[in-house]
């Protein structure tokens, strides 16, 4: 089981130690043949305005050994493989199928709208809503 902790909203104070670490990482799984423990499960995320869109690559999972939570800014993507797969039948096994704990550190005030499992790929929608309070406003210019 891996536990990652992510931000959709990037934190550049600790970039440097976090590509470090990646690189160190990836050179050890190179030398011992292990997975490195940031290779799964891999994901995307778009952004669009306000919108967000985090989609993860899950081959052969079903929904129901998935389990999503949002606590306050933290959502959290469980994959618990309930079935253990004979390994002595595999020449050759690259599809990973590890249990998982994931979290991405989403946005003040967002919403969840939607999330599917699809052909392997868990997507799920992500949307800011910000306050009008809190909206850019542009100030006009008197002439005087």
């Amino acid at each position: 089981m891996s536990y990652k902790k992510f931000s959709m909203i990037p934190d550049f104070s600790d970039s440097i130690f976090s590509d470090r670490f990646n690189k160190i990482d990836k050179l050890f799984s190179r030398l011992t043949g292990d997975i490195p423990v940031n290779s799964f499960p891999i994901y995307n995320i778009k952004k669009k305005n306000n919108k967000f869109k985090l989609m993860i690559s899950l081959p052969g999972w079903k929904k129901d050994e998935l389990e999503i939570n949002l606590i306050n800014e933290q959502l959290n993507i469980v994959g618990n493989n309930l079935k253990k797969e004979n390994k002595n039948n595999f020449i050759y096994k690259g599809i990973i199928k590890n249990n998982f704990n994931i979290n991405f550190s989403i946005p003040q005030n967002s919403k969840i709208n939607m999330a599917k499992l699809k052909n392997g790929i868990l997507s799920i929608d992500i949307e800011q809503i910000i306050p009008e309070n809190k909206k850019p406003k542009k100030i006009q210019i008197n002439k005087k």
